[in-house]
Formats: structure tokens, sequence, C-alpha cells
């Protein structure tokens, strides 16, 4: 199926798809940072800024145990790798897809504002319209699976999407092995290759649906 193909079938669909987004290691990567600290790329000029709005955002974890971190956000700016969000944007034009952030960057802030204010400030204008969401935060015994648990959790509350979705993430093993996983390489974040196989698998469950 070509992508104009797939466009097309997207259009007729009567939802959008969903995308589970992970982050590190798929809109960063071990490559961006070696190619950052080899070429000595400078913070992003909008740091100082986000720094001073978000400046008393604070790690909820390490809070539960008794420790304050006060986050730079002007340093997680200038990690985010605008090719792997630009390829990862062209899947969003593509399928009209709709964005949850499952990554842990989520609980670094309360809501998601902080995070589509990152993306916008590190060039993206695609990707902050297209997140609606996150997943809540589930813990088990078992912490195996826990971002599939949370995917599952979010799904059972949003049924319109249980069989129109894909998840993004560099660990494919936190998932159930029913889930439909795109399993980035960390060393390069979010690829053509990727883009293609996240594609396949949408345009697939829109053609079965």
């Amino acid at each position: 199926m070509t992508e104009r193909e797939c466009e097309l079938l997207m259009n007729n669909c009567a939802i959008q798809p969903l995308v589970f987004l992970d982050i590190d290691g798929v809109l960063n990567s071990i490559g961006w940072k070696m190619a950052r600290h080899y070429y000595h790329i400078e913070e992003h000029s909008h740091s100082r800024e986000l720094n001073d709005q978000y400046r008393y955002s604070e790690y909820p974890i390490s809070s539960a145990h008794g420790v304050s971190e006060v986050m730079d956000y002007g340093h997680l700016l200038s990690e985010l790798d605008l090719t792997a969000i630009a390829i990862f944007e062209t899947l969003i034009q593509d399928t009209q897809a709709r964005v949850i952030i499952s990554s842990s960057w989520r609980l670094l802030h309360r809501g998601i504002e902080w995070l589509q204010t990152l993306l916008y400030q590190r060039g993206s204008r695609i990707l902050p319209d297209a997140i609606i969401g996150k997943t809540p935060v589930v813990r088990k015994r078992e912490n195996f699976n826990q971002r599939g648990n949370e995917v599952e959790a979010y799904l059972e509350s949003n049924p319109e999407w249980r069989h129109n979705y894909i998840c993004v993430d560099d660990c494919s093993y936190h998932y159930h092995p029913y889930q439909r996983v795109v399993e980035t390489n960390p060393a390069i974040g979010f690829s053509l290759l990727d883009y293609q196989t996240a594609l396949n698998f949408l345009c697939n469950t829109a053609k079965a649906s």
C-alpha cells in the first residue's frame, strides 16, 4: 500500500488512530547526544526562558522519597533531536494520528502543557497540537510490563481506540506481547524505517476496520 493510499484510507476512518509515544530513544538518541558533545552544540536559546517558566517543577518520585530536585528544562530542550521529531511529525501528518505521552517525561510536571511548550520552542509545529493526553501511572507488584499496563489502563477508559493504536518505544519488553509496538533503535531514535513500520501498522489496522 502506498503512502497516498494509506492517507486516503485514514481520511475515511471513523476515528483517528492513536500513538502512545515514548521520548528517550525515540525523539532523542545516543547518537544525537554524542553528536551534541562532539560538535559542541549549544543549548537552545529559549533555555533560560523555559527554566524561568517551570523553575519550581519537581520529580514526583523524588519528592515522595523526601528529595527535592528542581528540573533544568533548558537541558531537556537540547535533548530533543529535530531530525527524529521531523520524521515522527511526517507520520502524524500522513495518518492524522493523535498522541498520548507514555514516556516518563510525563511525570516531570503536572499536565502536558509544559511538554507542548518544550516541543514548540524546540521547533516542533505539528506534534504539540497532536498531543491530547498521557497514560495514567499504574503500580503493580510486577513491573516487567508496567508501560503496557498503563497503555491498557488508558484503553480501558477510552475503548474507542482499542483496535486503532500503536506504541512507539525503544524498549518493547515494557509491553505485553499482544500490544502493537514499533521498537526504535535507541542509538538513532525514530527513523525512516520506524516511520514505514508504524505507517504499515496503522494502515493495516484501518483497512481491517
